[in-house]
């Protein structure tokens, strides 16, 4: 036979499905914030890891520059340090565009890829019109 409920019973049946009601509402909202928070954690996660890949990259960078400083110094030090030296002297020399007595200039393009060291005489400057001077090349006897 079946069994009737009391009033108060199915009161307290209905109070509990109002209550597993509110449960489920409570339980949607709080799963619409965590997935909300994700999705928000997913985007900064992206963001960071792109700005730390930009980092290494400014980083690798860095590191090159930092070394070729520190190449330039070292030569920059023994140069100093050897600064009598003939071969260091001639070194400075010819980076200032400089060269040894006898030596030819050849020009490739506007680049100077080997020197004169007597100027070629110059009419504007003073030297004779014929193109002889006395700071000549010396002939062989």
């Amino acid at each position: 036979m079946p069994r009737m409920l009391s009033a108060e019973a199915a009161r307290g049946s209905i109070s509990g499905v109002i209550l597993i009601m509110r449960l489920r509402r409570s339980s949607i909202l709080t799963k619409i914030i965590v997935f909300a928070l994700i999705i928000y954690a997913s985007v900064n996660l992206i963001t960071l890891r792109g700005r730390i890949e930009d980092a290494r990259a400014e980083l690798g960078e860095l590191r090159r520059a930092v070394a070729e400083k520190e190449l330039s110094t070292a030569e920059l030090e023994y140069k100093i340090e050897n600064h009598k030296d003939p071969d260091v002297i001639e070194d400075i020399a010819r980076s200032q565009g400089l060269v040894m007595p006898g030596e030819i200039i050849f020009y490739d393009g506007g680049a100077v890829s080997g020197a004169v060291s007597e100027p070629v005489p110059d009419e504007e400057a003073g030297a004779e019109p014929d193109g002889e001077s006395d700071t000549g090349p010396a002939e062989d006897d």
